[in-house]
């Protein structure tokens, strides 16, 4: 039997050798027909190693194009049979896959270029799959900086309008931004380009204090927003709040002043004082301007004026007068200043002459007879020169009007009544009587 078996795998040896060597490559062509090796594509993330070590030790790291050095991702490409690739994809990458890049091989090296590493993990598929290296990236392009802080200041911008019958100012100091400066940290030659942080407050509509906290957002010296998506500048607060005082609108009327006290002897004020606006524009917080109708100016005294009157008020200072705490303010749209005029002039006399026949008597009584004991009637008015000059003693009505007490017999004076000397025109002496005679009837 043993000599039957020997000469079995002996006879014809180099056929059965050939024979074998067909059947194996033919079992392989059909299997890498029905299972061939294939490339796939998966999402891998990779480690940053000694991140934290590095940032602590001054040093920033920034990759173009990628926002966020801690979150890196990148597309690996396997070469394996189909059937582990199609296994490999109900799995999590990171449990046969593991992608790397460490941040101490940047110290003391000049190259911008920090290597990827790849690695297979231990377990059933380990050397199953292929790295193909040429459609694999091999490392990043970096730019390592020193890290810096910077305070700036933190600017606001008002958008939008208020309700119709409200304001705002802009600039107005009243405004109020918190925090006014912050920190920001990060790369420094990425701070340099940073200037100042803006947030925006919007009041469209308001009809009350606006108090709005929005996101800090930088901008460089050309007013330009700094692009931070990839948050390589951190800052010290994320938020601003800012307080925007929101205005009532009025437009009240402007009151003439109060003229206290007479003007010297011998002068003559004209009764035309007059105001060259008669309303004004106001604004302040909504509690105050509900409690004002009218503004009125500071009143005047005539004591020492002798001449034409004329001064030009500055309505900024009325207001402030009135109300110190600058509760009222005049807007943009109201006339700031006011003109105030009245005519004082020295005072003339003249002298008038009028027939007493032109008199009229009445009150008369049947049990008496008067008349007048002269033709004339002379009398002296004063007033504004231009107004006594233009007096015509013609258009001027008498009138005596007897009392009980006017009939007595003899000679004695009366009152007598003038109408028609105008305006700013007066007897220097009154009353003004004139005499008569009565006579009792037998």
């Amino acid at each position: 039997m043993k000599n039957l078996l020997k000469k079995w795998f002996t006879h014809n040896l180099l056929l059965k050798i050939a024979a074998l060597v067909i059947a194996l490559l033919l079992w392989f062509i059909f299997y890498s027909e029905a299972d061939p090796i294939t490339q796939g594509t998966f999402r891998v993330n990779v480690e940053v190693q000694h991140l934290d070590e590095f940032l602590s030790d001054g040093h920033y790291v920034s990759l173009e194009d990628e926002e966020d050095i801690s979150q890196l991702q990148l597309d690996v490409v396997l070469s394996a049979r189909s059937s582990v690739l199609e296994q490999l994809r109900d799995l999590e990458v990171s449990s046969f896959i593991h992608v790397y890049v460490d941040l101490y091989e940047l110290e003391g090296s000049t190259s911008n270029r920090l290597m990827i590493h790849y690695e297979m993990l231990p377990g059933i598929y380990y050397n199953r799959f292929n790295f193909v290296e040429l459609r694999n990236q091999s490392y990043y392009i970096v730019t390592v900086d020193d890290s810096s802080t910077k305070e700036i200041e933190v600017q606001y911008e008002i958008s939008g309008m208020p309700e119709d019958g409200y304001m705002f100012l802009v600039g107005d100091e009243e405004i109020q931004i918190s925090p006014e400066t912050i920190t920001i940290t990060g790369p420094s030659t990425q701070l340099e380009e940073v200037a100042y942080g803006k947030v925006r407050a919007r009041v469209s509509g308001a009809t009350a204090n606006v108090n709005s906290t929005n996101d800090i957002v930088l901008y460089n010296s050309n007013d330009e927003m700094i692009d931070n998506t990839s948050g390589a500048i951190t800052k010290s607060v994320e938020e601003a709040s800012v307080f925007v005082p929101i205005y009532m609108v009025k437009t009240v009327e402007l009151k003439a002043p109060q003229l206290e006290g007479s003007v010297p002897n011998g002068y003559e004020y004209a009764s035309d004082l007059a105001v060259s606006v008669d309303q004004i524009e106001i604004y302040g917080q909504e509690s105050v301007l509900n409690r004002i109708e009218e503004i009125t100016l500071p009143s005047i005294d005539l004591s020492e004026i002798t001449s034409d009157y004329s001064e030009t008020l500055d309505l900024n200072e009325v207001l402030q007068a009135l109300y110190p705490d600058n509760e009222v303010r005049l807007t943009e749209n109201s006339a700031s200043e006011v003109q105030v005029t009245f005519s004082v002039q020295r005072q003339q006399t003249r002298q008038i002459s009028v027939p007493t026949s032109r008199i009229t008597v009445s009150g008369a009584s049947e049990e008496w007879t008067e008349a007048f004991t002269g033709n004339t009637l002379q009398f002296t008015v004063v007033g504004l020169a231009e107004k006594v000059e233009a007096l015509d003693p013609n258009q001027l009505t008498l009138t005596v009007r007897l009392k009980e007490s006017d009939f007595i017999a003899g000679k004695h004076n009366v009152d007598v009544a003038v109408t028609g000397l105008g305006t700013n025109v007066r007897l220097q002496t009154e009353p003004l009587t004139v005499e008569m005679e009565f006579t009792q009837t037998p």
